[in-house]
């Protein structure tokens, strides 16, 4: 039985993604929190890591954002990094790292636990910051990223609930998700990419744990 759970989650550091809306609610697994919110829900969390294939890495110390929900299992996401972001290549800061407004769909990860599906709301694009002093420019596009809901377990309630985005050299812990139904995962892979100054375009993946704050109250996991 696939299962279900609620939340939505960072993305951070600079994230991306890429299939359509449509393509993306054919791969829903309904899970849901209950009851629907209604208010805007915040985000936010601590060191949150971008690397790219080619080891490049982009490090925050923190983020947060605000979180809308269209329904009990979608909704918008769009998340600032800030706090002494720097590049690993020459060490220097990057400024002004917010993605751009981001669709989310709470899925099953292959590990058949519950998860969120973040994928862009228009074209491909996650965002495009600067670096070494405004000279270097990032971009990060890509089709979608996905993470794991640690927290509040299958039928559990809580006022928060916690996602992790876990990576190794660039390739992320998951690239799909469960199909509907829980007959198997989708032939869709999931990824991002990055471009450092108008290079080429690296497969990345991000590290980092996100709190999703509910301020109307405790929100109950269901999973099915």
């Amino acid at each position: 039985m696939s299962k279900a759970l609620i939340l939505l989650a960072l993305a951070a550091i600079s994230a991306a993604v890429f299939p359509s809306m449509a393509a993306a609610a054919e791969e829903d697994i309904p899970l849901h929190v209950t009851p629907k919110p209604t208010a805007v829900s915040t985000i936010a969390g601590g060191v949150a890591t971008f690397q790219a294939v080619g080891g490049t890495k982009i490090s925050c110390k923190e983020f947060n954002g605000a979180v809308t929900w269209q329904s009990a299992t979608t909704g918008n996401i769009k998340i600032a990094f800030k706090n002494e972001c720097s590049e690993s290549l020459f060490g220097t800061e990057c400024t002004n790292i917010e993605t751009t407004e981001l669709q989310f769909h709470l899925v099953t990860v292959p590990t058949a636990k519950p998860g969120i599906l973040i994928t862009p709301a228009a074209e491909s694009h996650i965002a495009t910051f600067w670096c070494f002093g405004g000279f270097v420019k990032v971009v990060v596009k890509g089709n979608g990223v996905v993470g794991t809901i640690t927290a509040p377990v299958c039928g559990g309630e809580s006022v928060t609930a916690k996602i992790r985005f876990e990576q190794a050299s660039g390739v992320q812990q998951h690239k799909k998700v469960v199909s509907n139904g829980g007959t198997g995962v989708t032939s869709t892979e999931y990824h991002r990419e990055s471009s450092f100054n108008g290079g080429e375009f690296q497969q990345a993946g991000q590290t980092g744990e996100a709190t999703i704050t509910f301020p109307e109250g405790k929100k109950k996991l269901e999973c099915t």
